[in-house]
């Protein structure tokens, strides 16, 4: 907000100090509304001064959605007709699915230095609710004699997610299309009949995170100092769907503490375990509700609990722990404990959360029969 627009406003606040009543009955009933009026517009004012905007102190701009997706106008159309055909005895009622995805997170899909027709972007959309022999040849084919497959993966990547510049300002992600194209429905149908489509969207994403832990050089005593170790600690999340919810520290001895930190699944999708290919089978129980942790303190000494360590990737004498966690109902939790030098510091706690997430996207078909 301006400081004009400041100097309005506490201007106003200072005048309705006085009893609302007395200066409505001295005003004008146009001259109170246009008042009223005058404050909801400077309000406004300085909410629409933020908008694009996010804080430049804070490292993420969060939020709790990665890929979006929704079907482009008109892609499908709500309606299409049965085979019919033309003269030269070829479909005429061909159609197109086209699917539009945005990344919303902070986590770009894809190497930005690889081509864009490498499979680097670890996205597979399907298309379910038709059989392919409906809509396809025998041999899976449009009428135009292309092969079409009502599964893709790997659109033309990179998909950038959402930037902040330095001075806060919100860069927005890209967006990219998955298009079926030629489908054309091949049977002649009784009467009309309406079909479901859906787009199930897999994807392989990744939360960033950052918490405090603090460092005293005897934890057991209870005295003040840089600050305190009992109690949750605030940590900010990258925009993705799945989150670091708590982290809380407490005293584990003398020169060690005691992190828990819980974790929880955010947005309206499904988790799934990281793989090299996006991998989202759905009932696979050793595939489903899995996130792959990583927690970086940089201290030497730490072992955690509550998530499946892997021994080899992890370096405890780094301050690295890797490891699976299951989730249940959405949520899962772990612990880790951490040796602390002789000081008083506060040190920040990376952590990053791997993971395949399935979102799915529905509309309707209908296939009307036109009589011959």
């Amino acid at each position: 907000m301006s400081t004009y627009n400041w100097r309005l406003l506490n201007l106003l606040i200072e005048t309705f100090k006085y009893d609302i009543f007395q200066i409505r009955s001295k005003m004008k009933k146009g001259v109170f509304v246009l008042l009223l009026a005058l404050i909801a517009v400077v309000i406004a004012g300085c909410q629409g001064g933020q908008k694009g905007q996010v804080s430049s102190t804070t490292p993420f701009i969060g939020g709790t959605e990665g890929l979006t997706a929704k079907f482009a106008e008109n892609s499908p159309p709500p309606e299409v007709t049965d085979a019919q055909k033309d003269n030269a005895n070829k479909l005429i009622n061909t159609f197109d699915i086209v699917l539009l995805l945005e990344n919303v997170g902070e986590v770009d899909l894809g190497d930005s230095a690889l081509k864009s027709t490498d499979d680097n972007t670890k996205v597979a959309v399907t298309i379910g609710g038709i059989l392919s022999s409906d809509f396809l040849t025998s041999d899976s084919k449009s009428p135009d004699g292309k092969v079409v497959t009502l599964v893709k993966a790997n659109p033309k990547g990179p998909i950038s997610g959402v930037k902040k510049d330095p001075d806060g300002n919100k860069i927005p992600g890209s967006t990219v299309d998955m298009r079926f194209e030629g489908l054309a429905y091949q049977r002649e149908l009784a009467g009309s009949a309406e079909f479901p489509i859906q787009a199930d969207v897999c994807y392989s994403y990744q939360t960033k995170a950052v918490s405090d832990l603090c460092i005293r050089s005897d934890a057991t005593k209870r005295v003040s100092g840089v600050c305190d170790i009992a109690g949750q600690k605030q940590v900010f999340n990258s925009g993705a769907p799945v989150h670091v919810t708590a982290a809380k520290e407490s005293v584990g001895g003398k020169n060690k503490v005691l992190l828990t930190f819980n974790v929880k699944n955010m947005g309206a999708g499904s988790v799934f375990k990281a793989a090299a290919t996006p991998d989202c089978e759905r009932g696979a129980f050793a595939k489903e509700n899995h996130v792959l942790v990583q927690v970086n303190t940089g201290i030497a000494g730490i072992s955690c609990s509550g998530i499946s360590v892997d021994s080899t990737a992890s370096k405890s004498e780094n301050g690295l722990i890797i490891g699976d966690l299951r989730l249940s109902n959405g949520e899962g939790t772990f612990s880790c404990i951490q040796n602390t030098p002789n000081q008083d510091a506060v040190k920040k706690v990376d952590l990053k959360l791997t993971y395949n997430y399935l979102i799915s996207k529905s509309t309707k078909l209908a296939v009307k029969h036109l009589l011959s």
